[in-house]
């Protein structure tokens, strides 16, 4: 998360970001501009753009995002 003064300012500064700076420090994924209906249109719209990779599985997700992961770092075949 970040270079170390961002955690600095996290952790030992206790610093209070505005929305669009922790947008620019990847803190958070998006801003929404406006009332409760706009958050939730905008969930939904994340929530939909992801929802196949639930189909697979988190396994899955891996296996197909990273096709050259080596089995040997998952399983032990002896």
């Amino acid at each position: 998360m970040g270079d170390h003064r961002l955690q600095r300012k996290i952790a030992l500064e206790g610093h209070r970001f505005t929305p669009n700076e922790a947008l620019a420090h990847g803190l958070i994924d998006h801003v929404v501009a406006g009332g409760v209906q706009a958050i939730l249109a905008k969930a939904e719209e994340v929530a939909e753009s992801i929802c196949a990779n639930a189909q697979a599985g988190a396994w899955g997700v891996v296996k197909v995002n990273i096709p050259s992961f080596p089995r040997n770092w998952v399983y032990d075949d002896g």
